[in-house]
């Protein structure tokens, strides 16, 4: 007996529609897109994480420069995405390093503050 498909709106056609290789309809785009930040306000995986860490390496430039050699080095291959790995980790070290962990927790809250009052704008007003 065939599974039953979800239907269109939902994450898991979203999914479907990845796999088989579709550009994804406007419902099941926003269905996703939904589950996606509720998933990432549940466990604080936000853009705001990402924006604090970033900050704090602007504010340190010198000290962020030598974490990210480090993780440069430690990182195999050449290719994009261990750039990427590199600068996240090295993001990483950075908001636990001790001479700046202080700062990192008041930058985020302000993030997740500015995403929290952006989040609201975008709702609709309930009747």
């Amino acid at each position: 007996m065939p599974r039953e498909l979800k239907e269109h709106g939902t994450p898991a056609a979203y999914e479907r529609h990845r796999r088989n290789h579709e550009r994804p309809c406007e419902q099941c785009r926003l269905a996703h897109n939904a589950a996606v930040a509720d998933y990432q306000r549940r466990t604080g995986r936000g853009r705001a994480r990402q924006r604090a860490m970033t900050t704090l390496a602007r504010h340190h430039p010198q000290l962020f420069a030598s974490l990210h050699a480090q993780a440069w080095l430690a990182e195999p291959g050449t290719d994009r995405k261990a750039r990427v790995r590199a600068r996240q980790a090295a993001l990483r070290a950075l908001a636990k390093h001790e001479s700046v962990c202080d700062e990192f927790e008041p930058l985020l809250a302000a993030e997740l503050h500015t995403e929290d009052q952006a989040a609201r704008g975008k709702q609709a007003p309930q009747d």
